[in-house]
């Protein structure tokens, strides 16, 4: 009984991160394509601003266009693949057919334990990419739009 307990909790855990994974992964996806699309605007900013120079404006826009490459690369690193743990039926058949039901529940719901505990792992510092990714979006975007009051007042 309490063996079939802690393996439903276990499974549930299972199932709750993997939708958590997948969460992260869309955001950073959906922010990637917000990125890809917004460069080739701001890489037309760059060259309208080589025709008007101006110190500051052209400083808040290297700025810019530094901070939304780092929010690339992050990005990148967010996205990456994480190595997701599985049971093979097939190795715990062979293993555990002769050992009692009690135990091998036991022992399942310890594996996936596990395995939960590394994902959530993995996904606390998905997420802090992803947080990190944002934070560098939005310091682009701020000195973009420094860059344009630098503009319209040129300075």
């Amino acid at each position: 009984m309490k063996d079939e307990f802690f393996l439903n909790i276990s499974i549930e855990q299972y199932k709750i991160i993997h939708d958590v994974f997948k969460t992260i992964d869309d955001k950073v996806k959906n922010i990637m394509g917000i990125i890809i699309a917004i460069f080739p605007i701001i890489v037309g900013i760059g060259y309208y601003l080589l025709s008007i120079f101006s110190l500051w404006s052209f400083i808040f826009f290297g700025i810019s266009l530094l901070s939304l490459f780092m929010s690339t690369v992050i990005g990148y690193f967010a996205y990456m693949p994480i190595k997701i743990d599985l049971i093979n039926p097939k190795a715990l058949y062979d293993e555990y057919y002769q050992e009692n039901l009690d135990d091998t529940k036991e022992t399942i719901a310890v594996t996936i334990g596990s395995f939960v505990e590394n994902m959530s792992k993995n996904c606390v510092n998905k997420s802090d990419k992803l947080k990190y990714m944002l934070f560098f979006l939005l310091g682009s975007n701020i000195c973009l739009l420094i860059t344009f009051i630098f503009l319209f007042l040129k300075i």
